[in-house]
């Protein structure tokens, strides 16, 4: 059976607007509601936040999420997802997706991620981006 493993790539040194994860909507941490928004997807075999911060980790392990620590290297959020992946300590096939889910979008519905999961389902070939 396939895996859908979801990662939540947050770091506190965005270039444009630093601390961006954490900066506050409608009283809670933007990463919270992404967090939040894309734990209502039922479908997924593991959900984790991960992150080079300690700030970003300690909301994560307040909350109860799942929390994967990666290098301070990366400069892509791929980059972050990949080493997460690796981490996470499920055993991965070529057949299992990993569902980099953006820190940064607040508005996530979890028919979206249904709509990206279920194209790649559909064809194992596909490359898929939400927009």
């Amino acid at each position: 059976m396939t895996q859908i493993v979801g990662m939540v790539p947050a770091r506190m040194g965005s270039s444009r607007f630093p601390g961006k994860p954490l900066h506050k909507l409608l009283g809670r941490p933007m990463l919270q509601h992404v967090f939040e928004r894309a734990s209502l997807y039922d479908k997924w075999t593991s959900l984790s936040l991960t992150t080079c911060d300690e700030e970003i980790a300690a909301l994560g392990h307040q909350q109860g999420w799942p929390v994967v620590m990666t290098s301070s290297s990366h400069t892509r959020a791929l980059d972050r997802v990949a080493e997460a992946a690796a981490l996470n300590g499920l055993s991965l096939s070529d057949d299992d997706i990993v569902v980099n889910v953006q820190g940064d979008e607040p508005m996530l519905h979890p028919d979206m991620i249904d709509a990206t999961v279920q194209t790649l389902l559909d064809d194992e070939s596909a490359d898929c981006t939400l927009l």
